[in-house]
């Protein structure tokens, strides 16, 4: 049996707050070193070669589908979970992703960009004028159905049906 990746003697990063380019520099000095790192949630691969390989490597699965599991969800949030493309694996993501992957060429999200500008400035306009918001409630949960509907060629009238 292999050595646990806990008893490694591992670089350790801490990623909470850092800047971008400190933690692009802490990367590179710790992938000469070795190709794995310690950080506050985990592990993260240091080169871009390793994390593509293991992203390739089909003996790892997605950490999401296993997820819903071991947080103990059940019901409608579990099966919410594991219908989700991210969380999907084997022939059935493949599947989807075949699927979905041509609309998001670089060519095809091109085209989007007038659009997503629009939705992000609707958005903004919604909460400037108090001067503050929530981030993730104000932008980040509203911005991607109608960019993901306008994506499909779904209605508008049918985009709540996306979200919920």
């Amino acid at each position: 049996m292999g050595t646990s990746v806990h008893d490694l003697d591992l670089p350790d990063i801490d990623t909470v707050g850092a800047e971008r380019e400190a933690l692009v520099q802490a990367f590179a000095e710790a992938g000469r070193e070795h190709w794995l790192v310690r950080v506050p949630m985990g592990f993260a691969v240091t080169r871009h070669e390793d994390a593509t390989a293991i992203l390739r490597e089909r003996r790892f699965h997605s950490a999401l589908s296993v997820m819903p599991a071991m947080a103990g969800l059940d019901g409608q949030i579990r099966e919410r979970q594991t219908r989700s493309i991210l969380s999907m694996e084997g022939a059935e993501h493949t599947r989807l992703r075949r699927l979905a992957s041509p609309a998001f060429t670089p060519r095809a999200t091109d085209r989007l960009r007038p659009f997503m500008r629009e939705v992000v400035h609707g958005l903004v306009d919604t909460f400037a004028s108090r001067g503050s918001c929530d981030l993730v409630e104000d932008l980040c949960e509203p911005y991607p159905i109608p960019i993901i509907c306008e994506l499909l060629g779904a209605p508008k009238e049918d985009w709540k049906l996306f979200s919920d």
